[in-house]
């Protein structure tokens, strides 16, 4: 996947029937501002983890926005992980799948194991995570990765910085979900 689709992806994430042209356009230049930078953060992350042996981070990983405009071809190892997860998402507010957040993770087809299979979610019944605040939600799968990617030496400040853009991306994206209201 492209850096430049990472833009694309942040800036068509603020799509969304309560906001204004005006307001969806002044997100969208901050967003894809930011996104670019997260591009550029994920395409130096990869490259510092070509040489790391064993573990290392896929091209496309980390990239993130809604999980209908994540790119991503048929064997590159990667898919999205949305946080907080699909049906929850779903079920609880009504956001369609591909409409929700998600994130690039390894997840080798066909075959086991991978970062993905590994998060708290995966295979797991929505029933088990529904009665979770939507913050709550969104921490505890932030903090799952989070996880992942230090017991597979992968965590670096940069992994960090684009687990903390995830989370501006959502506060703004989703706000009456996401951000603490006075």
């Amino acid at each position: 996947m492209a850096a430049a689709g990472v833009a694309f992806v942040a800036m068509g994430a603020l799509e969304g029937p309560s906001n204004n042209v005006a307001r969806r356009a002044a997100k969208a230049a901050d967003v894809g501002d930011a996104a670019g930078d997260v591009a550029r953060r994920v395409d130096d992350v990869v490259e510092a983890t070509t040489d790391v042996p064993g573990n290392r981070l896929l091209p496309g990983e980390l990239e993130f926005g809604e999980f209908g405009k994540l790119g991503g071809e048929v064997g590159d190892d990667i898919t999205g992980h949305h946080m907080p997860p699909a049906g929850y998402m779903r079920q609880k507010y009504g956001i369609a799948p591909g409409d929700a957040l998600a994130m690039n993770m390894e997840h080798p087809f066909p075959g086991k194991g991978g970062r993905h299979r590994a998060t708290r979610t995966y295979g797991r019944p929505t029933s088990e995570f529904i009665g979770e605040m939507p913050r709550q939600a969104l921490a505890r799968d932030i903090a799952d990765v989070r996880r992942i990617y230090m017991e597979q030496g992968l965590y670096t400040p940069d992994v960090r910085r684009i687990l903390l853009d995830y989370v501006a991306l959502s506060k703004q994206k989703f706000p009456e979900l996401f951000l603490v209201r006075p």
